[in-house]
């Protein structure tokens, strides 16, 4: 075991750096960037043998202030420091985007307090948005949807009014919309 390199252990004092790094403070629209490991997987499966390698896999939930560019930058930097030998293989699946309010804000907002009876604070820390399909060809863009405390989880579920009273506001905000 002496002459081994357990990719591991190896890998730990980076693991550690790169999941405690304040990449930033946020902004006034978006909270901190983190990154969150989803899997490290390393071995065989049994106790005496000493694994050959190591895959750890991540992803950033960031804001403005960084580019895919800069962090990918600051990733290798960090696993150069700890003289590790790595492959990466990078996917952006979603980039930050903000749209100022303005008159959509309005309609879908006065629309939730009235039917709902709901002040609409607007956040952008809700997780990867499907906006990212639509940012490059709207001027103005937010999401309203069910509530979200059972979201990406086992047995992922809604409570039916919820939905009933989602469906009464969406079509409220698109009779105001294109009736006035």
């Amino acid at each position: 075991p002496d002459l081994c390199q357990n990719p591991i252990h190896l890998f730990a004092p980076a693991l550690l750096e790169l999941a405690t790094t304040k990449f930033d403070n946020g902004t006034d629209h978006f909270p901190a960037t983190s990154l969150q490991f989803a899997n490290l997987n390393s071995g065989l499966g049994v106790n005496n043998v000493i694994p050959g390698n190591l895959f750890a896999s991540f992803n950033f939930r960031y804001n403005t202030l960084h580019t895919i560019a800069s962090l990918e930058n600051l990733v290798i930097s960090i696993l150069d420091k700890h003289k590790l030998k790595f492959t990466l293989k990078w996917q952006n699946s979603a980039k930050p985007f903000y749209t100022k309010p303005a008159k959509l804000y309005e309609v879908v907002t006065s629309t939730i307090k009235t039917n709902l009876g709901v002040t609409v604070e607007a956040k952008t820390d809700g997780g990867t948005s499907d906006g990212r399909f639509l940012i490059d060809v709207c001027s103005e863009l937010l999401e309203f949807g069910l509530p979200n405390g059972f979201i990406h989880q086992i047995n992922e579920n809604i409570a039916t009014i919820d939905l009933f009273n989602l469906t009464d506001t969406y079509y409220m905000i698109l009779d105001k919309i294109f009736n006035g």
